[in-house]
Parts: structure tokens; sequence; C-alpha cells
């Protein structure tokens, strides 16, 4: 499945370094269609392989690769971003307890290791190799204070979005914060349309990965 040709995606994912990491505050009330009806979110996809704790997601800067920190693993997952099928994982022994990732401007992938690290670590990350395991070489410590996204993504047209996970929900906002839009039913639930404390949402054109935390998965939508 071809979601966005790669120079497509690098306006969205590097909007990831916008200093736009502020959140609203916990135990939000859901939006519904009388609050929010401009934008339409379907879901695509659900992930099936077992993960632990989803957290921060990202896609590679070629947008070739979906990159998820499973917190309650330690490990970094790498998933096909079309399909949501696990293709590899590194960090293993390395990480304790990643929360955030994200790419810096020069290429390498940030992970925030909450864990024994309490660090940024910085990883060379190219891909995966046909064996399946991951082309990816850990290269230290950054040395510097590096800003993470914080529950909030905004994409190539400025609009905002947002994981709500006091709501269980998705919400979408315009540059004003005026409400768009948004999913899940505002219950926690596995049902059609339902989110259980989502931990982290990454957009690409009119494509948005979510890290569904309580239902210890990943879910493609699309909106328009």
């Amino acid at each position: 499945m071809t979601l966005l040709k790669p120079q497509s995606l690098l306006p969205a994912v590097l909007i990831l370094f916008l200093a736009h990491v502020s959140a609203f505050g916990a135990g939000s009330k859901p939006l519904t269609k009388e609050t929010a009806n401009t934008v339409t979110i379907e879901l695509i996809n659900t992930s099936k392989a077992t993960l632990i704790k989803p957290a921060g997601l990202t896609l590679s800067p070629e947008g070739l690769y979906l990159l998820m920190a499973d917190q309650g693993a330690g490990v970094i997952r790498v998933f096909d971003p079309g399909r949501l099928k696990l293709l590899s994982e590194f960090g293993g022994g390395e990480l304790t307890s990643p929360t955030q990732v994200m790419f810096g401007k020069k290429g390498e992938l940030l992970v925030m290791d909450s864990g024994q690290n309490n660090a940024v670590v910085r990883y060379r990350f190219e891909g995966v190799y046909r064996d399946g395991s991951a082309n990816a070489q850990r290269l230290g410590m950054a040395e510097k204070d590096i800003v993470f996204p914080k529950r909030e993504f905004v994409d190539e047209n400025r609009k905002i979005w947002q994981v709500d996970s006091a709501a269980h929900q998705v919400k979408v906002f315009g540059p004003a914060r005026e409400p768009l839009g948004f999913f899940g039913n505002g219950k926690a639930g596995t049902g059609p349309g339902q989110l259980n404390a989502p931990g982290a949402v990454t957009v690409a054109g009119r494509y948005v990965w979510v890290s569904d935390t309580g239902n210890k998965r990943v879910l493609l939508l699309k909106h328009k």
C-alpha cells in the first residue's frame, strides 16, 4: 500500500521540530458532532502485532517506515506504515523505557529513554534488512536538551492534531484552536470508532497514525 510520495511526507515530518508542545488539560471533554464536524476521520488499518505499551511514534524521513517506542518492552518497533505489519525492532538491552521518538535535523533518530538511562539516546536508522533485522546503530547519548512533541502534531496545513487520553479521542483543531473533528466516541473500548487512552499521534498528508496505548495497538486513520 503506497500512502504518499516520499517528498510529500517531508513537510509533515519536519513539522515535528516546531516548538508546539503544549497539551490541553487532562480530563478535557470529548468532542462531538455538534461541536466539531468539519473534518471526518475514518479507520483504515489496525496493527496485529503483540505490543506492551505503545508510546511515541514517528515516520522515517523518506516515509518508508513507522517507528514506535514500546515503553513496556524497552524497544523501538518498526512497522510498514500502510499495512501496519511489524517488520523489525531494535534497542533491546540498550533502552529501558522509551517514551518518545523523532528524527533530528541531521537525520539521526532521537529516543527519549525515561528508564535507567533517563536521557536521549541517538541512533542511526537506515531501514530493515531482508532478514528482518533493523539497520540501526546506537551512536550514544545526546549532549544537549532536546524538545520532543507532547501529545500534539501540527500538520502542513497548520491543523493541530492532539491525543486526549482522558477523553479517549484524537482531536483536530484549526490554527486558532477551533475544534474541527475527532476520532473516538469518548468512551474507552476496542469497538468501531473507539480508543483507549491514546498516547501519541503523527500525521502525513491525509494519513494519521495513533498509538492506542490502552488497547496495545497502533491505528492508521485517514481524514477528509
